[in-house]
């Protein structure tokens, strides 16, 4: 069922998911995947109730906490996310080769937008720049996290008015991710006649 429900998720059938996601937990209550897999298909309350039961069983997990912390960046809970996130690295500063399959990655990029979105350029950046750190530890979803977090670097400097800069990081995340949409965006913008700030 927890297979069942993985792939359908990652198929586009989040209903039949989330059915198969929640029939696994109910025949095995106490295993922590099935609670990680029902949080990854799901949202809202129930993705905060499955990675909440997830830590109960499994407390080294970082990424429960950045799945938490999801939910609450869209109800623009900010403080909260940032509370998860921070809690979620703690728990990854201290991992040990034995505990690698409990790793994650997107934890450090998350922080980064989190500490943009209050004004600290500063620390996002240097956020990202933890994130690309990672990136040769070869995790399953390290290029597409490194391809964000270039791209998070390159708005913040287009945001800052360095365009070189800007220009330089998404171009550093479309050669990991050549389609990312908003890599593309930043160049477009880029490329374009410059904005003009009076409205016509």
């Amino acid at each position: 069922w927890a297979t069942l429900g993985f792939v359908l998720e990652r198929t586009g059938r989040p209903e039949d998911a989330l059915a198969a996601l929640e029939r696994a937990v109910s025949l095995e209550p106490d295993n922590w995947r099935h609670q990680v897999r029902l949080a990854l298909g799901s949202w809202g309350e129930t993705r905060l109730r499955a990675a909440r039961a997830a830590l109960k069983r499994c407390p080294q997990l970082p990424l429960a906490h950045w799945l938490a912390a999801t939910v609450f960046v869209a109800r623009h809970a900010l403080d909260q996310a940032e509370r998860d996130v921070d809690l979620g690295l703690a728990v990854a500063g201290v991992e040990s080769p034995e505990a690698a399959p409990y790793s994650t990655v997107a934890l450090h990029w998350l922080k980064g937008l989190l500490r943009h979105a209050a004004g600290d350029a500063d620390a996002a950046n240097a956020s990202f720049d933890r994130e690309l750190a990672q990136e040769p530890r070869g995790h399953l979803y390290g290029r597409e996290i490194a391809a964000n977090a270039w791209y998070a670097k390159g708005a913040c400097c287009l945001a800052a008015g360095d365009r070189d800069a800007a220009r330089a990081a998404f171009s550093e995340a479309l050669a990991r991710v050549p389609r990312h949409p908003m890599a593309h965006a930043g160049l477009a913008i880029l490329d374009g006649p410059p904005v003009s700030a009076e409205r016509e």
